[in-house]
């Protein structure tokens, strides 16, 4: 290794023992390396750009959120690929109309699917990308800029849990119908 200006650089001679090791994974993180985990300070001027590039990272992945908020969903559409959200009945009674308006609303709102569960096993926020790869996040989207928190990606089995309880949990969620808001709503439809 030799000293750059932007720090410590593997020589010529360096990336030829890697590659001869058969670490050539290794040789490619060295030259771009990847961020797994990341602190979302409120302090961060760039908080919601370093969540919203994750986000976009997972394509038309799955975003866990208990607690997720319809004033979030806007910004989901338009600076994600994110196809599904994964919401809590019980945290959500009152916020899942006006995520069922937004979605009727809402330009490209039919390009989401909200589904509600009441599985009482749905408690921490995650991201299911396409790609099967999970990032666990240590608050609410809309704590996001309010409260220092994380975003953490779990070793492989552990990821596979996340992944395989997250699809247990969306394929048994109600789907939350987009609604017209001259649509007279029933209070049975968001009842707990």
């Amino acid at each position: 290794m030799t000293e750059a200006v932007e720090g410590l650089k593997l020589t010529h001679k360096g990336r030829a023992v890697l590659r001869l090791s058969g670490a050539d994974e290794q040789l490619h993180t060295v030259s771009e390396p990847v961020v797994n985990d990341v602190a979302l300070s409120p302090d961060d001027p760039l908080v919601y750009t370093v969540l919203t590039r994750r986000l976009a990272a997972a394509g038309e992945g799955l975003l866990v959120d208990p607690y997720f908020k319809a004033e979030n969903l806007r910004w989901i559409l338009e600076a994600t690929s994110i196809c599904r959200i994964l919401i809590s009945k019980r945290a959500s009674a009152k916020e899942r109309p006006i995520i069922a308006i937004a979605l009727a609303t809402l330009p490209n709102g039919h390009s989401v699917e909200v589904r509600a569960t009441d599985d009482t096993n749905l408690h921490d926020r995650r991201i299911i990308a396409v790609d099967g790869s999970v990032q666990l996040i240590g608050t609410s989207l809309n704590g996001v800029g309010r409260h220092e928190t994380a975003m953490v990606t779990p070793e492989p089995s552990i990821a596979k849990a996340y992944k395989d309880s997250s699809e247990k949990l969306w394929t048994g969620a109600e789907k939350v119908e987009p609604q017209h808001p001259k649509a007279p709503v029933s209070e049975a439809d968001y009842g707990s």
